[in-house]
């Protein structure tokens, strides 16, 4: 009777190899490139959720990229594009399976790093562990059970903290399209105008310059400045971008378009550079 059961399970440990075997055999795999599965040109909406950084969400209005959260300002449009590239390029190898329950063994986990884009279609692919030549990571789609290897997808692609996507320039303004410039400062108010594509004072250039270069290195929170040392109007044809500045150590907050944003040191002898000008 022992020797039957042995047999018996003998049996079921076979067929049960044999199943994991077929499942990661190498005649199940193919070779296919991500924009087979989207067309990241059309991406109209991108998301990224990671458990180690905030999830993000991008959408494209009027042919710019706008990050819509956390935060809602205006993305880097070069960088979602090489981002989208990266992403279309990347070549799958598999499916290497389709069991559930070999699932973690390539860390695709209920933890996992999320992203999704949105086109005509939509894509969600959860990113597991790295390969171990280095080479790209796991990953399983939203559409299918089956587990690939994306060669050339890294997860420090994907998991960049909030501000990895976006623009750090204070103004947004081009300055073809900029109309003036207004400064309160200390009581007085000093305003440089365009007449069409000239400055009436050609100080206006250079303080439209300073200002163009100005950038931020993070966001804390959306209460309003109550007291500020210096105010500054930036008009343009589409719209005005109103800055309230409040000198802090070590920098100052740029209170701006519902945001308060952190300019270093070095960022603010620039602004200080603007008082010389006017002064």
């Amino acid at each position: 009777m022992k020797s039957y059961i042995k047999i018996f399970l003998a049996i079921i440990l076979l067929i049960t190899a044999y199943l994991i075997f077929k499942d990661l055999s190498p005649s199940a795999k193919n070779y296919n490139t991500m924009s087979e599965m989207i067309d990241t040109k059309d991406a109209q909406y991108i998301k990224i959720k990671s458990k180690n950084t905030t999830t993000v969400e991008f959408e494209k209005q009027d042919g710019l990229w706008w990050m819509i959260s956390p935060y809602r300002i205006q993305a880097n449009n070069d960088e979602i594009k090489k981002f989208l590239i990266r992403i279309s390029s990347v070549t799958l190898f598999g499916p290497l399976t389709k069991n559930p329950e070999l699932y973690e063994r390539f860390g695709i986990v209920d933890s996992s790093t999320e992203l999704i884009i949105k086109s005509t279609d939509e894509l969600k692919i959860i990113i597991g562990k790295q390969t171990e030549d280095y080479s790209g990571s796991f990953i399983k789609l939203n559409n299918s059970d089956a587990v690939y290897e994306a060669n050339g997808l890294f997860i420090y692609d994907v998991e960049r903290d909030t501000y990895g996507f976006i623009s750090k320039k204070i103004i947004d303004t081009k300055e073809t399209e900029t109309t003036n410039i207004k400064i309160n400062y200390k009581g007085k108010e000093y305003l440089f105008s365009k007449t069409q594509d000239r400055w009436i004072d050609t100080n206006g250039k250079k303080i439209f310059d300073i200002l163009n270069s100005i950038s931020f290195y993070s966001i804390n929170g959306t209460e309003q400045i109550k007291s500020y040392d210096m105010k500054i109007t930036v008009s343009s044809i589409s719209k005005t971008q109103v800055l309230n500045i409040k000198k802090i150590n070590n920098g100052a907050i740029i209170y701006l378009d519902g945001y308060n944003f952190m300019v270093d040191n070095t960022n603010f002898k620039k602004l200080n550079r603007l008082i010389e000008i006017i002064n």
